[in-house]
């Protein structure tokens, strides 16, 4: 099922991007998660069009990909893209319950809007949270008053306000070699077999592309992100120790 699915999104993107050719028009997808973002990286030596990504802040995980003629006559920028932001914050904070992207994410699915409009929630320190969405700002903001028991108040933001800076845990890896199989073993205190499975399952993707290679070489800034475990980047390397282990530096996003 998943090979047919993977088939039928790859004939979408190729069809979009024809479309955008023969136009000579921008088109805009939804929301794309890093599989299918995989699968359109895949293509783009095939295409006559280029493609850029944007998610409405640095660091997105779900981004919306623009098809356009290199040659156009179109500016493309972060604001050309149909991308809006809403903050919601709790009405009365003292009393607001500690809402979890799980929460905010179910609040809006229960409002009738596809996963596919929907792009990253960015849960702040007081407790609010910045959705970015395609062409359902509206249903958000009458929508939306009330999540779990918390009332919420919810505002239209400028994606030029977003003021996101990530923050990092760093850790401190020894390892043998630079292959991804090592360094996930490592990152993730899990072991070889294990990592080796995920790997296989496609959980794993190395700049937002599934990486299936066991042995994969990895290089400084390079950003991993293991489904259902997180992500980090690899800061830096930093030599060797004197029993010839590969020192690394890696900073989990938090």
């Amino acid at each position: 099922m998943k090979d047919k699915d993977d088939l039928f999104l790859k004939r979408h993107f190729m069809d979009v991007a024809m479309r955008s050719y023969e136009r000579g028009i921008p088109i805009y997808t939804d929301f794309l998660d890093l599989h299918e973002q995989g699968i359109l990286q895949s293509l783009l030596p095939s295409l006559h069009v280029s493609v850029e990504f944007y998610g409405g802040f640095g660091y997105a995980q779900r981004q919306v990909a623009v098809f356009l003629q290199s040659d156009a006559f179109f500016e493309i920028n972060d604001s050309t893209y149909p991308i809006s932001a809403l903050t919601l914050k709790p009405k009365n904070p003292r009393f607001a319950e500690n809402l979890s992207h799980r929460d905010y994410l179910g609040a809006l699915m229960n409002l009738g809007i596809e996963r596919e409009l929907i792009g990253d929630i960015l849960i702040q320190e007081d407790g609010s949270a910045v959705v970015f969405c395609i062409n359902r700002a509206v249903d958000i903001l009458s929508g939306i008053h009330r999540i779990r028991h918390t009332e919420v108040i919810v505002e239209e933001t400028s994606l030029s306000h977003i003021d996101y800076e990530p923050k990092f845990r760093e850790v401190m890896l020894q390892l043998a070699s630079n292959r991804i199989d090592a360094l996930l073993s490592a990152a993730v205190h899990r072991s070889r077999k294990d990592v080796n499975t995920l790997l296989d399952q496609g959980k794993v993707f190395v700049n937002a592309k599934e990486c299936y290679g066991h042995n994969h070489q990895l290089k400084e800034n390079d950003l991993l992100s293991i489904r259902g475990i997180g992500k980090f980047e690899i800061a830096s390397f930093l030599g060797e120790t004197k029993k010839g282990k590969i020192k690394v530096l890696i900073r989990w996003f938090e």
